[in-house]
Formats: C-alpha cells, structure tokens, sequence
C-alpha cells in the first residue's frame, strides 16, 4: 500500500503526541515519531474498515515507551480486539464503545456516589463533559504519567472495570470541590485543572478506586 488510509490524519497526530512530555517523542521527524508513524499505519492498513482515529496515537505512543514496534502493533490489536477491552467500538464512527461506556459511568455514578451525582443533576452537569477524552486516550496525556502507568497494568489483567473506578475514585478524591462549586467552575477544574491536582497522588487514587469504589464486575456488566 504506497499511502495508508488516514494517512494525512496519521502524520498530523503524530507530530504533537507527546511533545513535551517524553523525550522519545521530542524530536520533529525522530526516532520515536518514526515508529509511532509505522505503528498507526500498519494499524490502519490491517484494519482498513477502522482505519484510524485520534487517540489511538497517545494510546500506541504509551506503548512504545515500553515496547518495540512489533510488539506494540500486537498489543493495540488485542487491545482492540480482544474481548476483555474491546476498544475497537470506541474508535468506530458511530463511537458505540464510547456510549456504553458513559452510560456505563454515569449508571456506577449514581450508584456509587449519589452525593456528587445528585449535585451534577443538580447543575445539569453530563459525564461526557469531562469523561469522553478520558476515555477515549484511556487517560493517556490528560492523567498524570505515573498514575496511568499504574492503571493500565490493571486494566491489561482485569479490563474496564479499572476504568470506571479510577474515574469515580478521582471524583471522590475531589467531592468537597465537586459538591460546593458552580456549573462553571467544576467543568473548568474537570477538564483544565484536575490532572495537576492529583499530581504525585497516584497511589492515593488507587487506593480509593480499589478499596473505596464498591461495584462487582456482575453490576458493571448488567448495566
């Protein structure tokens, strides 16, 4: 194949993963680039009917800093294939994926911390305002390194599940801000400065996903 679908969308995304926040990708045109590049193009060509989409590149990129290309094209393949992720359906067009998963989100919100959810009811506050992006680069490049480090090892044993605790543990970690703040100022803090608030407290946010977000895999799945 001389040009990959998605080929222009490939470079452009490329060019600004990462940038600034890892030293394999600092290069315009270098090493890490390069593969990156290589990565989403054999992607896009294996998979023509998906093609690509953005935040598949911080997605491969992660993968990178610890794999070798090939790997890393294995890897995001069963990530997007296999049944424990599924993260095929949320790079569709149509995003089905991502609507299960924020209806997922929001049904465990309820569920789990009706104070912050009754509030978010209260200022007409949806999860996709905040959640979407989280979701769709499974954190990657909006979370802290270290923290989505510690994530995506559980996520690899255990799937989604991790997801949404992490979500609704940092919502927790943040309800006195989340429950006294207006409409305005909670979407701003969401989605600008959240990430440098849990800076350097990853393990305090696992330990309240983990230990303090109570759901069985049963409820998650019946939802």
């Amino acid at each position: 194949v001389e040009v990959a679908p998605c080929e222009t969308l490939i470079i452009a995304d490329v060019s600004r993963t990462f940038r600034g926040k890892h030293v394999l990708f600092e290069n315009h045109g270098g090493r890490g680039q390069e593969r990156l590049f290589n990565v989403l193009r054999a992607v896009s060509v294996y998979d023509e009917t998906l093609g690509y989409c953005s935040g598949m590149n911080l997605i491969v990129g992660l993968l990178l800093i610890f794999l070798n290309e090939k790997d890393a094209f294995y890897v995001f393949i069963s990530l997007l294939k296999g049944h424990k992720y599924k993260l095929r359906s949320m790079y569709l067009p149509d995003m089905p994926g991502m609507m299960i998963s924020l209806y997922t989100l929001d049904k465990l919100l309820e569920n789990t911390l009706p104070k912050i959810y009754n509030r978010f009811q209260e200022e007409h506050i949806e999860v996709h305002m905040f959640a979407t992006t989280w979701i769709k680069a499974m954190f990657v490049s909006y979370f802290p390194i270290e923290l989505v480090i510690r994530i995506w090892d559980i996520f690899f044993k255990e799937g989604w599940k991790i997801i949404y605790r992490v979500i609704l543990g940092v919502l927790k970690h943040v309800e006195i801000v989340l429950l006294n703040d207006t409409y305005e100022r909670i979407c701003v803090y969401l989605n600008r400065e959240l990430a440098s608030e849990i800076a350097g407290k990853h393990d305090v946010i696992i330990d309240i996903a983990l230990n303090k977000i109570k759901f069985t895999t049963i409820e998650m799945e019946d939802i």
